[in-house]
């Protein structure tokens, strides 16, 4: 098929948003439609590229690759682990319960999911849920890394001890350093817990509220 084509089809799927009352210094409309548009399909390209994509071994087993959702042009960018079953059949990321919980941590500060985008480290379902391998964390990056410089976000969230241990290439403690920002490539990044987490122990919704406040805050000092 016609990669325009390919293209045209994928934006009709609505995987990626472009948010039109952003405007990065341009007067002129033509040069805004044209800039944002470039975005959104450079992110398609991507997901044609991973539907493709052979590099290890979980390709065998997906259903289909969970590229990412959202907001081509957000000034928060969150970053999970990896799909689940819900996001492996439905091929967008945060769809189950821990999605949804992650959704009323949004809107609580007064944000949507279409102002965010969010993406895992791994694109690919891993067998039963389990932590993704070195080689398939390998594999996988260099996606990432081209997502995150075509949106170009002002805030870096991670989801979960995984994606910061990536991220920053370092083991973590999640616990001692959520909510803590650290300089990433002349970027903020602030670590959160994952939301299944809270799923698990309710306990910790405090902290998740602590540090969508944090982000919200942070947002707003970038306007």
């Amino acid at each position: 098929m016609n990669k325009y084509i390919e293209i045209k089809k994928a934006l009709d799927q609505k995987y990626f948003i472009i948010n039109k009352n952003k405007i990065k210094n341009i007067t002129d409309k033509c040069d805004y439609d044209s800039l944002f548009q470039r975005k959104r399909e450079k992110m398609i390209i991507i997901h044609q590229a991973l539907k493709q994509c052979h590099k290890c071994d979980l390709y065998k087993s997906r259903t289909q690759p969970v590229t990412g959702a959202g907001n081509v042009d957000a000034n928060a960018l969150f970053i999970g682990e990896a799909p689940g079953a819900n996001e492996d059949i439905k091929g967008l990321p945060f769809v189950g319960r821990a999605g949804e919980l992650l959704t009323k941590y949004l809107n609580e500060i007064d944000l949507s999911r279409k102002d965010i985008f969010i993406t895992n480290i791994i694109k690919c379902r891993p067998p039963g849920n389990r932590d993704p391998n070195d080689e398939e964390i390998e594999s996988c990056f260099p996606y990432l890394k081209e997502q995150i410089k075509i949106i170009d976000p002002k805030v870096i969230v991670t989801l979960g001890r995984h994606s910061l241990a990536t991220l920053l290439n370092r083991n973590v403690k999640i616990t001692k350093e959520r909510g803590i920002f650290i300089d990433y490539n002349e970027r903020l990044l602030l670590p959160m817990l994952h939301p299944a987490a809270v799923l698990r122990n309710n306990g910790l919704d405090k902290y998740m509220r602590e540090d969508f406040i944090t982000l919200r805050e942070a947002l707003k000092n970038e306007h």
